[in-house]
C-alpha cells in the first residue's frame, strides 16, 4: 500500500511515455507484511496499438528500500500488458496483467516475482484533469536467503492527474 505517490511523466512521442515516479509505502511490495519503504522509478509506457482500443507495454524500473529490521536493498519494477477501452471521450476501462519483480541484496537477500490481473479506469474531469482508479490482485512468489514463501499480493492506486502541457 502506498500512502504518497508523486508521478511525473513527459510523453517523448505520441506512442511512448518516460516519466519518474517517487512511492512511500506502508506494506512490503504489495503485501500484508507491515514494513515501511521508498521507491523510486523510472516509469516507460510503449503504446503497440491505438484507437477505440490501447494496448500498451509497461514497466517502472528502479530502486526500493525498506526498513525490515535493518535495511532491506533492492532494484527491479513491475512489466506489464494493459488494454484500455474507450468507452466515451471521458471515460476509458482497462485490464491487465503485471508481473512486480524485485531482487533484493540484503535484509534478506532474494528474490520475489507473481503475476497480478485486475482493471482500472480513468476519467477526464477536463481537458487537463484527470481521476484513476487500479486494482491487480494475485499471488506473491518469494525465493530468499532465509527460505521461500507465497502470498496473496494486492495493490490499489487512486490517483489525480494533471496534464501541464
Amino acid at each position: 500500500m502506498a500512502w504518497h505517490q508523486l508521478h511525473l511523466s513527459e510523453g517523448a512521442r505520441r506512442t511512448q511515455r518516460l516519466g519518474f515516479h517517487v512511492g512511500l509505502n506502508y506494506g512490503f511490495e504489495g503485501t500484508t507484511n507491515r514494513v515501511t519503504g521508498i521507491n523510486l522509478a523510472v516509469p516507460y509506457r510503449r503504446n503497440l496499438v491505438s484507437g477505440d482500443t490501447d494496448i500498451a507495454f509497461q514497466m517502472q524500473p528502479g530502486i526500493s528500500i525498506y526498513d525490515n529490521n535493518g535495511v532491506l536493498f533492492g532494484i527491479g519494477g513491475p512489466l506489464g500488458v494493459v488494454a484500455g477501452f474507450h468507452v466515451s471521450p471521458m471515460l476509458t476501462l482497462d485490464v491487465g496483467v503485471d508481473i512486480p519483480v524485485l531482487l533484493s541484496f540484503s535484509n534478506p537477500a532474494g528474490f520475489m516475482f507473481g503475476p497480478q490481473f485486475g482493471g482500472g479506469a480513468e476519467y477526464l474531469i477536463d481537458r487537463n484533469l484527470a481521476v484513476t482508479a487500479r486494482v491487480r490482485v494475485g499471488p506473491q512468489f518469494g525465493f530468499t536467503s532465509s527460505g521461500s514463501s507465497s502470498q496473496t499480493g494486492f495493490v490499489t492506486l487512486i490517483g489525480l492527474a494533471y496534464n501541464a502541457r
